[in-house]
């Protein structure tokens, strides 16, 4: 569509050696970049649907991921120590706190990728069950 192509043609110009084929394969419709010459300093996710903006996301400096490689690592390690009851009981919870939330979560789920809610909702009782 026109909207893929110009979101394509954006971000084909990101890089002077052209990594257009490569962009392909990653973004999808609802996705485009803000530039500042030939960087991009932000993902904006928009609604395939009606192209609002649903949510801008800076791009972090390579010390910014760096720092959170290094904190993974620490949280990792504490992770690693953590008895598997206490572990089962982590996921329990994370797992009810998608059913709870699941409305809310199928919406952004559908604003984000253009899903018909209903597949939205599906999806989140399949990953739940």
């Amino acid at each position: 569509t026109t909207k893929q192509n110009t979101t394509m043609k954006s971000f084909g110009r990101l890089s002077r050696r052209g990594c257009r084929n490569t962009a392909s394969k990653f973004l999808s419709p609802g996705l485009s970049t803000q530039q500042h010459s030939y960087f991009a300093s932000k993902l904006i996710v928009q609604d395939p649907y009606t192209f609002d903006v649903y949510t801008e996301v800076p791009f972090e400096t390579g010390q910014e991921v760096s720092k959170k490689f290094e904190e993974a690592e620490i949280v990792q390690k504490k992770w690693a120590a953590v008895s598997l009851e206490e572990r089962k009981k982590v996921c329990k919870d994370a797992l009810r706190y998608f059913i709870h939330h699941r409305d809310e979560i199928a919406l952004q789920i559908t604003k984000q990728m253009g899903k018909p809610i209903f597949q939205a909702q599906q999806e989140l009782k399949d990953a739940v069950n």
